[in-house]
């Protein structure tokens, strides 16, 4: 899971294990927000409007974020994945032709003839 939250927060999109992670710490965030409110933590009056504020900015917050990807989606960690490493099978492909050239099996690198040749084939 650490590494689909790490991938979304490199990647493009959001995915389901990010926008988890991100839900619990907002929320966690509120609850300790509201827990200033009771009356045992003896805190002055004066800032009970201050966290007041600050709670209604952190459940906007939540909010929009939750609509914003509802409205656009989520992306699966294989496709955020993919587009931060490429493809697997075409990096194997890639690391194939790469070994063909140095046994000289296949074209060499710049040989424009052998090329056009290996692909005639």
């Amino acid at each position: 899971m650490l590494e689909a939250v790490l991938h979304g927060a490199l990647a493009g999109g959001t995915n389901k294990p990010t926008l988890v992670l991100l839900n619990t710490c907002l929320l966690g965030c509120i609850f300790v927000g509201a827990s200033l409110f009771l009356p045992a933590l003896g805190l002055p009056r004066e800032l009970l409007p201050h966290i007041a504020v600050l709670l209604v900015l952190a459940a906007g917050l939540l909010a929009s974020i939750n609509w914003l990807v509802a409205q656009t989606g989520t992306v699966a960690p294989e496709e955020q994945r993919r587009e931060l490493f490429g493809d697997e099978a075409q990096r194997a492909q890639q690391a194939q032709q790469a070994a063909d050239r140095l046994d000289g099996e296949g074209p060499a690198a710049g040989d424009p003839a052998a090329e056009r040749k290996a692909k005639d084939q």
